[in-house]
């Protein structure tokens, strides 16, 4: 097996460059890698992923330098726009009251739905760079991401909807929404009411409980924040058999990072991107080094009997009377063989090997992967 990746060396090799990066801090990498492996061996399917939204997948600042927009501020800045002496009164009280107080005056303001969204599509609140890339991974590998946010729910609904199209099946959304009366109008709030310090599952009402009660065998949790009350967004969740936690660090680096060392599995300090997230779960894609014993067909139905080497980056596949070679992304080697194969990219999954359809050889014969099993890994 000389050359291939185990899944402990892959787990380093991510702790080191995530580390090389300025901004980024993994108070204890020997857990780090510990926690990621078991996260890797419970991809997909004993995995779920539990995030914030304000100014964790959305940015905390612009490129200009100006502060983001939380779903609240996009709210009252419409307000705001549109009946300042309401936005006035109740400001003091919002500020030492937010959520209910905020809560209120959205009520008080008699806002229409339809308009609010229309005022989402040109506010400061922006999604993360890259962080559609998060979703899209985690649909297609149907991982349930929940978003647990003290924020408007319905303002994150107009968000993804317009940054991605539509909400993702796969995704959860537990946060504050609208009750609307027949003219569209914000009549009131769906209780319980969420703040900063209680998500978690005491505010998971009927049909949340029916939706974890699907999951409750994924043991294994990614957890996304940006504040130290989101370390315990997972509590009554699920019995974790391992959590992930990484959070974003998004002011006052120096003064709070000894905190969030002692809450966080990875920092990172002052990133207006999703790329470490992404990079923390990409890594899991890939399969580590392993033995598949795999049969293959022709075209007429003549059987051969090969074996598979599975590695991080790539897949080496030996059939009777042939060789070829799958790539990955990463590294290219026995490129003498390769001048009598045609290789093609395969889809790579822990003991499961995708081949499509492939030529191989110079009598141009078809073969597919009929059927493959583990047989160490």
């Amino acid at each position: 097996m000389s050359g291939y990746l185990s899944i402990t060396s892959v787990a380093k090799s991510l702790c080191d460059s995530l580390t090389k990066n300025s901004s980024v801090i993994i108070p204890d990498p020997t857990l780090f890698c510990q926690k990621w492996i078991t996260l890797k061996r419970a991809f997909p399917d004993k995995l779920q992923v539990v995030s914030d939204f304000d100014k964790t997948l959305s940015k905390y600042q612009l490129k200009n330098g100006d502060l983001a927009w939380s779903t609240h501020d996009v709210v009252e800045q419409s307000i705001f726009q549109t009946d300042k002496e309401i936005f006035a009164q109740t400001l003091k009280k919002a500020l030492i009251f937010r959520w209910k107080s905020c809560h209120d005056l959205i009520v008080k303001s008699k806002t229409k739905a339809s308009s609010l969204e229309a005022f989402t599509a040109k506010s400061k609140l922006i999604l993360r760079r890259e962080v559609s890339v998060f979703f899209d991974i985690l649909q297609r590998n149907r991982i349930p991401f929940i978003i647990f946010s003290a924020g408007i729910g319905d303002v994150i609904t107009y968000v993804l909807k317009r940054h991605l199209k539509s909400v993702p099946e796969n995704v959860h959304l537990i946060s504050n929404f609208f009750e609307l009366n027949d003219e569209g109008i914000v009549c009131g709030f769906k209780e319980p009411m969420i703040h900063t310090f209680n998500k978690n599952a005491s505010v998971i009402v009927d049909e949340g409980k029916c939706f974890y009660e699907k999951i409750c065998n994924r043991d294994c949790v990614l957890l996304i924040g940006d504040s130290l009350g989101d370390v315990h967004m997972d509590v009554g969740v699920v019995t974790e058999r391992c959590i992930l936690k990484v959070g974003f660090l998004n002011e006052n680096c120096e003064k709070l990072k000894q905190r969030y060392k002692s809450e966080y599995d990875v920092i990172i300090c002052n990133d207006q991107t999703f790329r470490i997230p992404n990079h923390i779960l990409q890594s899991m894609l890939h399969t580590t080094s392993g033995i598949v014993l795999t049969k293959f067909a022709t075209l007429n139905g003549t059987v051969h009997l090969g074996i598979c080497l599975a590695s991080d980056c790539r897949v080496q596949c030996f059939c009777s009377g042939f060789a070829c070679n799958f790539f990955s992304s990463m590294f290219v080697f026995l490129t003498e063989i390769l001048t009598m194969c045609i290789s093609k990219v395969v889809s790579i999954r822990n003991d499961r090997v995708d081949i499509n359809c492939n030529t191989i050889g110079n009598d141009n014969k078809k073969w597919r992967c009929v059927h493959s099993d583990s047989v160490s890994q």
